[in-house]
């Protein structure tokens, strides 16, 4: 194959630029194309925030035959105007759209803008490769109809819709897009690395259907052989675990653990996990291998939320310890220690806020993720909202609540920020996906 194509990774926002690392979704899509012949480049407005009008002037998008945008809800809007404007300028390319967002609303999506020609929902690796190999073959949008897990516009203009496609067995067959190089690693301080896919819970407000609830995994060679890639190539030391929950299984993280230290890799790391399934055991592993930082996600610290609403666990009467617990432990393992919040749950009143608050202000950590409820698309909140008794502001994300309403909720993330030290949300609120809050509280 010998196809030339573009993949844009829209801003979060256009007033600061965010150096978390690469987004590993478009890489690994940029990586299978790229072992297969074709010309791959990436433009990440995240690293390099710009005006988007100013793309046209900055790329020369004509010389490209498909053009691809990865989506997330917090920024779909960036993405829908990057179609337009990838759309003005080159007609004539495919422009293609996927991620979480437009995996749950391809239909939507497509009614929405008449500049995006398909959506690939799922896992976008296999399909991509699919989608550009069909299609440079034969230069018809025909081909289409035999791709799994794509939504489309015919020839005739209307909306079709492929049979899903089955997620990926062994991850191990995706080319690293570090060994691949398809990233400008100047561009980033730090790594993003993600060791597994799926996760087995159903928290209320998360939107994790896109990796499906089975968990499948990196082997470890394999993720100890994109750190050493990293650490040779790109002198990079600074690692981020992208995983939700990267301890969900002890004896895999113990042995990555073991495998950093005895290949002598020297990096330090920061990742994030549930309070309930980290130990002092674990803790002291991580530790040994370098991480310095690591997340809890509290949500609430109030019983009912945790156990009937979120569904977060089925010993919710125990949340509070495991979070105290896990902080104490990790502090003594000499980590900084983060926790995130979530403000807006259904059925919480300004009191039950309050008692979060002050429960997250007596933990003293180092860094706090102030989040409002945001209404991701297959979230069991927002595909039952009505039940929920969530109100949805506008086209927004945002909802009201029973309890709560839209001002209500505006006071209590300010008395939050005003609560919990500034200097602990200064790091993390980069890492919040919901940074348009800062124009808010701002």
């Amino acid at each position: 194959m010998n196809m030339k194509i573009l993949l844009f990774v829209p801003p979060i926002s256009t007033w600061h630029r965010v150096d978390d690392g690469p987004t590993l979704g478009i890489g690994y899509v940029a990586a299978l194309l790229k072992k297969h012949g074709n010309k791959v480049d990436i433009f990440d407005l995240v690293a390099r925030p710009i005006r988007l009008e100013a793309i046209p002037k900055m790329i020369n998008t004509q010389t490209y035959q498909i053009i691809g945008i990865t989506s997330f809800s917090y920024n779909y809007n960036c993405t829908s105007k990057i179609a337009d404007l990838a759309k003005q300028d080159n007609p004539n390319a495919l422009v293609v759209v996927g991620g979480s967002h437009v995996t749950f609303r391809p239909q939507q999506t497509l009614q929405n803008s008449q500049s995006i020609d398909i959506v690939v929902m799922g896992e976008g690796e296999h399909t991509m490769l699919e989608l550009v190999s069909k299609y440079e073959a034969t230069q018809d949008t025909g081909c289409f109809k035999e791709i799994k897990g794509i939504c489309y516009r015919d020839k005739n203009g209307s909306i079709r819709m492929n049979p899903p496609r089955p997620l990926i067995k062994d991850l191990d067959t995706l080319p690293s897009p570090y060994v691949s190089k398809v990233f400008d690693m100047s561009m980033y301080r730090t790594v993003r690395l993600i060791t597994q896919r799926g996760c087995p819970f159903r928290c209320g407000f998360c939107s994790n259907q896109l990796f499906g609830q089975s968990v499948r995994t990196h082997s470890l060679k394999y993720i100890v052989s994109d750190i050493e890639c990293c650490r040779s190539i790109y002198q990079k030391t600074n690692f981020f675990f992208e995983d939700d929950i990267l301890t969900l299984n002890k004896k895999r993280t113990i042995d990555l653990c073991k495998m950093i230290i005895e290949q002598g890799l020297d990096i330090h790391f920061w990742c994030q996990t549930r309070a309930d399934i980290v130990d002092p055991e674990i803790l002291k592993w991580l530790r040994k291998a370098g991480c310095i930082s690591i997340s809890f996600a509290l949500e609430s610290a109030n019983s009912r939320t945790i156990g009937e609403v979120i569904q977060k666990t089925d010993y919710p009467y125990k949340w509070r310890r495991a979070i105290r617990r896990a902080v104490s432990c990790a502090k003594e393992e000499g980590m900084k220690v983060g926790i995130s919040l979530i403000i807006g749950l259904p059925f919480e009143t300004k009191k039950m806020v309050r008692r979060t608050i002050s429960f997250a202000k007596s933990l003293d950590c180092d860094l706090t993720c102030i989040n409002r409820l945001l209404l991701y698309p297959s979230s069991r909140f927002c595909e039952n909202s009505e039940q929920y008794k969530l109100k949805i502001t506008g086209e927004t994300l945002l909802a009201e609540t029973s309890e709560l309403s839209e001002e209500d909720i505006n006071s209590l993330m300010r008395e939050a920020f005003e609560e919990l030290p500034r200097n602990q949300l200064s790091d993390m609120m980069r890492l919040s996906k919901g940074t348009f809050w800062q124009k808010t509280l701002a």
